[in-house]
């Protein structure tokens, strides 16, 4: 009686997963809003766009050989707060510049000090 209870559960669970779909998830990337791109580009003076702006220059000077990994964090950083924006989320808009802001100070002065 054991046995048949073992076997009825596991076709049970297989009827499940398969009967579900299974396993499977949305491609990389591809899995809500913020993937989509913005219906507007971001005005020349925004904030955003100038410290965009200074992240190529300072990458554009060699900081992409120096400092990949900063570079990358600030990058991520960048996109946080464009998306924030887009959002209408002003004050976190604020608050993740500050963070941008700071790195991209520290960057400027270390690679001017090399």
């Amino acid at each position: 009686m054991t046995f048949a209870k073992s076997i009825l559960a596991l076709a049970t669970a297989a009827l499940i997963t398969t009967g579900c779909g299974g396993l499977s998830w949305p491609p990389e990337g591809q899995g809500g809003w913020a993937e989509h791109p913005r219906l507007a580009a971001l005005p020349d003076d925004d904030p955003v766009s100038i410290a965009k702006q200074r992240l190529a220059q300072i990458t554009w000077d060699g900081g992409v050989k120096l400092f990949p990994g900063r570079l990358a964090e600030v990058r991520t950083l960048l996109t946080r707060a464009e998306r924030e924006r887009v959002g209408g989320f002003q004050q976190d808009v604020t608050n993740t510049l500050i963070s941008v802001e700071a790195a991209l100070d520290d960057l400027e002065q270390r690679l001017s000090a090399r």
